[in-house]
């Protein structure tokens, strides 16, 4: 009997179980939205991104879900929608209990202030753009120049993290100029001269013969005496002579072709480390 008893009883939350299952459906089927919640992670710098200009956006793409069945709202296109523009970082869309849409968005979080073919942007870490207007201004590391599908400035963000994590480059460094990706310039605060980088690898032992070169020989020859300061090459720093003209004046990058120091003036040997 016991046996027949928990049988039973197996059968029965079977059938509960079912009939809510189908009662839960049919209930849904017929329900609607009545409310789209809007959050916005507050930001200063992005703060033109508001809960009203996305819901404005919702408007303009039809995409309001406000009235509509529960089980025809996708969520996922929604989200998708606003991963793709341009000032949005993150997006996140889901439904909650109260019959509720509810959509979070995390602003563009820029890390670069990039000018690029006659345009200016804000990059974030992704490598993802957002023109700069009126709306909003950030005071970000500057880069300009040239890139590629291969070199694109994400390429310097490693390099462009550790200037910002060491106060005494962070004072130094005004901008980064790219020629192309085996002619990275360093824009000094020190007025009259660039600093050739090579390739945004080996920052770490390319800064160190810098400074070096700030240390121990520009006291002494004088911080005008050159144009260029190359510390690309291993186990030396090369400067070339002032001569006038423009400063980054040199001879396109051939990368079918390996480049070797040039036969102008060695100012002084490196640290004995290899650098990239």
């Amino acid at each position: 009997m016991k046996k027949v008893a928990i049988y039973i009883s197996i059968i029965l939350i079977a059938a509960y179980m079912t009939a809510a299952f189908v009662y839960t459906e049919k209930l849904s089927a017929g329900e609607k939205c009545l409310k789209v919640s809007i959050s916005v992670e507050q930001r200063d710098s992005i703060d033109f991104v508001t809960p009203k200009l996305i819901a404005n956006e919702l408007n303009l793409m039809k995409l309001n879900p406000i009235g509509k069945a529960i089980r025809s709202i996708s969520t996922d296109s929604i989200e998708n929608v606003f991963k793709h523009k341009e000032y949005v970082e993150d997006a996140q869309c889901y439904i909650t209990g109260s019959n509720t849409v509810k959509i979070d968005i995390e602003p563009i979080k820029p890390v670069i202030r990039l000018f690029k073919d006659g345009k200016s942007y804000y990059m974030n870490r992704e490598g993802k753009l957002i023109n700069s207007d009126t709306r909003f201004f950030i005071d970000l590391p500057v880069v300009s120049g040239n890139f590629t599908d291969k070199f694109t400035p994400v390429r310097l963000l490693p390099m462009i993290d550790y200037i910002e994590r060491t106060p005494t480059l962070k004072n130094l460094v005004s901008c980064i100029e790219v020629k192309d990706s085996n002619n990275v310039f360093i824009i000094p605060n020190i007025a009259g001269h660039v600093v050739n980088m090579g390739t945004a690898g080996g920052y770490e032992s390319k800064f160190a013969k810098l400074l070096r070169m700030y240390r121990e020989v520009m006291p002494v020859k004088g911080w005008d005496a050159y144009d260029t300061i190359s510390v690309k090459w291993d186990y030396q720093i090369v400067a070339t002579k002032r001569k006038g003209g423009s400063r980054l004046n040199i001879a396109e990058y051939n990368p079918e072709e390996d480049e070797s120091a040039p036969d102008i003036e060695t100012v002084t040997t490196a640290p004995t480390n290899k650098t990239n």
